[in-house]
Formats: structure tokens, C-alpha cells, sequence
């Protein structure tokens, strides 16, 4: 039976442009409808018409369904954990997505048939944790990997949902670098809801295969001073030969 029924929970009161266009993707693709829609930034009080989430129409489903939940901290960890009427809720539909909410834990995890998703902008072999965008652009890498992860209680090493692959060679500046990355990400939610579909099991990653975990005290003075003089390097090259250009069209008109 295909997936209708999506929840979307969300920490934050507006939606990303790529994370919209991602909804609207999913529902030209698939029969996949955002029917239940969670905020947890609201300390469980509906913020009025001013404060709600605007879902894309094509990708709403009939009767869209809002709550406003306060979430209760894990004892043992990091993390936070759904009240239980709100766990029956989102259990009512096929699949989660979650978006800003942080580190989930308990019954939310398995709640729906097919779980919660969550983008991770990085390929989990090698890149886990925080800042994914930043240690691509500092490693120079070539390419980059976007993961759509079906959640477990493990940080940054469930199941791969759905992935795609990213040419990041030419980005000059961090910011570029993260928004091809968010663009590439647009799919993955269709992808994940047709793997689904067809029956076929998210990809587990071996933990022996699963790359290093960075967390917010990576980020050093040095880490700081290698990214400006890395991003000034590369943005003065850039306009260095975006002027060269520019006199050699200015000679030949001479």
C-alpha cells in the first residue's frame, strides 16, 4: 500500500525554500500528503495564523491536522522526547520528517510504519555531526554526499532512506557550497517515499564504516582562521581572473 500520510515536525516557524520545494517534489511524485503537521518552538501554545507554517498546497493533505507540543528532555543524554498524545498522533500517520527539531529520542522514533527522516547534509561514512557544509568546504572536497536518514537512537547513524551525490570543486565561498548542497537534498524525500513504496529497506551503514562524529568544540580559533583565509584565497583568485577576462574582452575591442 503506497504512503499517503506525512508528518512533518518541525522546531522552527517557516520552512526553507529547498525543504518546501522537497514537499512539492514528494506530492508530484508520489501520493505522499503532509495530513499532520507538530511544532515544537511554540512551548505547546498555537502562535495564530501570524506564526503558522505555511505548507505548500500541492503538498497538503485533505483535513491537515496542527499541534503545538512542549518536549520533554532525555534523562540520560542529549535529546528530547514527545509527549504521548502527541506520539499516538504522528503514529497515525505512515512517515515522519522532521526538520530543527534536535536530537529525537523514544517512542517518536518508531511511531509511524516507516519511521522519522531527517536530512543530514553530509555523507555519513564521512562526515557525522555538526557543521557538515564547513568541513566539506575546509577539506576542499571534490564531492559531497546529502543523506536522508531514517532516525534511530544512535546520532548521525541510522538507516540511509535516500542519498544523492554533489559536484562541490568549484564552489568559491561556504555559503555556496551549502546551498547546491540543499538543492541537491530536494529529491530525497520523493526518492526515500518510492523506496518505500517498492519495498525495498533503507541501507544500513556498518558502524565500522561510519566516519568521524564532529561536535561544536571542533570548531577551534584555527578552524576559524583556515576558513577565512581559505575563502579569502578563493573568492580573490575568482575576481583576479574574472578581471583578466574582462581586459582581454576590453583589448579586443580596441
Amino acid at each position: 500500500m503506497a504512503i499517503e500520510r506525512l508528518a512533518l515536525l518541525l522546531g522552527r516557524d517557516h520552512l526553507r525554500d529547498w525543504l518546501a520545494d522537497a514537499l512539492v517534489e514528494t506530492a508530484r511524485r508520489t501520493d505522499a500528503r503532509v495530513t499532520l503537521v507538530v511544532r515544537t518552538d511554540t512551548d505547546g501554545h498555537d502562535p495564530g495564523p501570524g506564526g503558522r507554517v505555511d505548507i505548500p498546497d500541492l503538498a497538503r493533505g485533505p483535513e491537515m491536522e496542527r499541534r503545538f507540543v512542549s518536549l520533554d528532555p532525555v534523562d540520560d543524554g542529549p535529546g528530547v522526547r514527545f509527549p504521548p498524545d502527541a506520539v499516538d498522533r504522528i503514529a497515525a500517520t505512515d512517515v515522519a520528517l522532521q526538520n530543527g527539531v534536535g536530537i529525537l529520542a523514544g517512542d517518536v522514533l518508531t511511531a509511524p510504519e516507516y519511521g522519522v527522516l531527517s536530512y543530514h547534509h553530509g555523507d555519513i561514512r564521512r562526515y557525522r555531526g555538526v557543521y557538515t557544509h564547513l568541513w566539506n568546504y575546509l577539506d576542499r572536497v571534490e564531492t559531497g554526499g546529502v543523506t536522508l536518514l531514517q532516525l534511530t537512537e544512535d546520532l548521525d547513524a541510522g538507516a540511509i532512506a535516500a542519498e544523492r551525490e554533489v559536484d562541490l570543486a568549484d564552489c568559491l565561498t561556504w555559503s555556496e557550497l551549502e546551498g547546491r548542497k540543499h538543492r541537491a537534498g530536494v529529491p530525497l524525500v520523493a526518492d526515500a517515499v518510492e523506496r518505500f513504496d517498492a519495498g525495498r529497506e533503507p541501507e544500513t551503514v556498518p558502524e565500522a564504516e561510519l566516519g568521524r562524529m564532529y561536535y561544536s568544540s571542533d570548531v577551534t580559533l584555527g578552524v576559524v582562521a583556515t576558513y577565512v583565509v581559505l575563502e579569502t584565497a578563493k573568492t580573490t583568485l575568482n575576481r583576479v581572473q574574472n578581471a583578466r577576462g574582462l581586459v582581454r574582452i576590453w583589448q579586443d575591442n580596441r
